[in-house]
């Protein structure tokens, strides 16, 4: 399935650290198919990085918006409002990489309750968006880097990095990290058809991960 166009779920949220949490949602373009993926692949994503008692409160909140488009605040420790100051800008969308589908996830510092309360408040009144939540949602993915789903995240361990090259544990001769490392670049810009919003940090990305590698620490 190749996306076409933009699909994406943009919001803004208050550190983990933060007394009150607080998430607000930004740029929301979910068509069709395309959207369906999207909040599937977010909830498959992060609902294996919640625990049990926050995963039920985001099986209730996602029974609440199936019954009607708002529901009570706060929900998940977070309350939902349309003020962005003082928040840091997220945003998860869907691309296309060789004609498949991949989850781009653009965040720092975010909890992955906040992915899930933002897809969910972002598919709120569109029954088919929850029902693709849920399913994703109840059938939870490990993160495995570029290859499942072009995540940029920081990389701060030799292993983080390697799963962002898309290369084994043992890793690569430094030619090779190398050469992946220009391909990835390649895909990331602008020039090519990467997003200009977030090429920026997602090359800043890929120049940590291919420092951590050639460090070789972890």
């Amino acid at each position: 399935m190749s996306v076409p166009g933009p699909t994406v779920i943009e919001f803004f949220h208050s550190k983990p650290f933060s007394p009150t949490r607080r998430l607000c949602l930004g740029e929301v373009r979910l068509p069709a198919d395309a959207g369906c993926l999207l909040v599937s692949r977010i909830a498959a994503r992060f609902g294996a990085a919640v625990d049990r008692a926050t995963a039920e409160e985001v099986r209730d909140l996602w029974a609440v918006l199936c019954r009607q488009s708002r529901a009570d605040q706060p929900r998940g420790r977070y309350r939902l409002q349309t003020d962005r100051v003082g928040l840091a800008r997220a945003r998860d969308s869907l691309v296309s990489v060789g004609g498949r589908p991949r989850l781009v996830v653009v965040d720092r510092d975010v909890a992955p309750v906040t992915h899930l309360l933002a897809a969910l408040y972002a598919a709120a009144g569109r029954r088919r968006l929850l029902d693709g939540f849920l399913e994703g949602f109840e059938n939870p993915e490990p993160c495995n880097g570029f290859n499942a789903s072009l995540g940029y995240r920081w990389p701060d361990t030799r292993t983080e990095a390697l799963e962002l090259f898309g290369l084994g544990g043992n890793g690569a001769p430094a030619p090779e990290v190398r050469r992946r490392y220009r391909e990835l670049l390649r895909k990331v810009h602008p020039d090519n058809g990467g997003d200009p919003e977030v090429a920026a940090s997602r090359i800043s990305d890929l120049q940590r991960a291919l420092s951590v590698i050639l460090a070789g620490r972890d």
